[in-house]
């Protein structure tokens, strides 16, 4: 296969683009469990550490799917984290839940 096939392929394809989403959101979400661990070392309570590393790795997702999976040029950045953060809160939702019946019923 030609060089430059491959090149406009990572460059420009929808498949190029997912994985490139894929391997920003696999590494924001090992940032985000190293950034909950760290704050779970300080004792301050788990839930509260859950939505301080959401914050943190979601604000990371964020910056790197805008500019390495997506390579966005919109001056909406503002608009864009908000609809994106405001998506996402669903997650925390789910994390909050989990981790309260694992931590509080299951142990």
């Amino acid at each position: 296969m030609n060089l430059l096939l491959i090149k406009e392929f990572l460059e420009n394809s929808k498949s190029a683009q997912m994985l490139r989403f894929g391997f920003v959101a696999g590494w924001t979400s090992i940032f985000e469990l190293l950034a909950f661990y760290l704050i779970l070392l300080t004792n301050i309570h788990y839930q509260i550490a859950v939505v301080i590393s959401f914050t943190f790795g979601t604000t990371l997702r964020y910056i790197y799917s805008r500019k390495f999976a997506f390579k966005s040029k919109s001056k909406k950045v503002a608009t864009q984290f908000t609809a994106f953060f405001s998506i996402s809160v669903f997650d925390l939702l789910i994390n909050i839940f989990f981790m309260y019946v694992f931590v509080e019923i299951v142990l």
